[in-house]
């Protein structure tokens, strides 16, 4: 009796071992590689950022035996970028560059997730005009046919409205709402039962009203998550500043600039990953602060049921 009732419990068992798809190995072996090929870069730019350039020199992939900050002093000193500005031209230190990083990182990204929540919610809301289904149309087809060729003209509209090379343009470059983030506040504001509108119209609320005191309050999670990202993005990004606004480097920009230098005091590369790293440590430690938003909040409806 002991005997059949332990061999019934391990065929138990063996049914209850799931078995793991082949996919699921692949995909998994995948990632993997992919983590590492992230991390291992990373890592080994922070360990050369604390090598002088002649232990450098000798071991290139090893831990440096004598730890050093005088690469980040140097590189801290040197970060500048000279850009033209009237008839000359005006040197940015770390301080002055970082101002119009704030400036355009996050007001990029206010008004690109404004502009995004904003169509989003009106193609979603009156989802029986044409012109709505034109725009949900348009996100798609730009987001699956690569658009080139429209740098040309951009700079030719900014100069012609005469707010190329100025903060203000380059903000109005980032009023678009085409892209992933688009459709994510689209699946949202879909999912809203025409309920929460029909009562708040039946006690004399406008659409105004009920965009900003109703709907927006049931996607603040999910606006000030995609805001991060946007941010996330736009502090990176040194294109848009370097073509667009000249006279407004940014910190990204400044780091191109820092890595294109032939300065003899930064041109080796515990230098260059020095300056690389100095500019990683503000995004990392507002990643820290925000990373609930960012990966632990729920982005789901809240208490809306679909």
């Amino acid at each position: 009796m002991v005997t059949n009732t332990a061999n019934m419990k391990q065929t138990a068992a063996k049914k209850h071992v799931r078995k793991i798809a082949p996919f699921t190995v692949v995909s998994a072996v995948i990632l993997i590689i992919l983590c590492l090929s992230l991390i291992i870069p990373f890592i080994w730019g922070l360990i050369t950022a604390f090598k002088t350039p002649l232990e450098y020199v000798g071991d290139k992939l090893g831990f440096p035996t004598d730890w050093t900050l005088a690469n980040f002093a140097e590189a801290f000193k040197n970060f500048t970028v000279k850009v033209p500005s009237g008839t000359g031209s005006v040197t940015y230190n770390v301080w002055g560059m970082l101002l119009w990083s704030a400036i355009y990182a996050v007001g990029g990204a206010i008004i690109q997730a404004m502009s995004c929540a904003l169509v989003a919610y009106a193609v979603a809301r009156f989802n029986k005009f044409k012109i709505s289904k034109v725009l949900y149309s348009i996100v798609i087809i730009t987001m699956i046919l690569p658009i080139v060729g429209a740098m040309p003209s951009e700079l030719r509209i900014l100069r012609a409205l005469g707010i190329y090379n100025t903060i203000f343009g380059m903000l109005i470059l980032k009023a678009n709402f085409l892209g992933a983030y688009f459709l994510m506040f689209h699946a949202f504001f879909s999912h809203i039962p025409k309920d929460y509108y029909e009562a708040a119209a039946i006690d004399g609320a406008g659409n105004f009203t009920i965009l900003f005191r109703i709907v927006f309050p049931m996607v603040k999670t999910l606006f000030w998550t995609i805001v991060l990202l946007y941010f996330l993005g736009n502090w990176n990004d040194y294109n848009i500043t370097l073509i667009y606004a000249p006279s407004y480097p940014t910190l990204a920009y400044g780091l191109y600039s820092f890595n294109m230098s032939n300065n003899p005091e930064i041109a080796d590369t515990p230098h260059k990953m020095a300056g690389a790293m100095m500019l990683f440590i503000p995004i990392f430690l507002f990643f820290c602060i925000f990373q609930k938003k960012l990966i632990g909040e729920n982005l789901s409806a809240g208490g809306i049921k679909g």
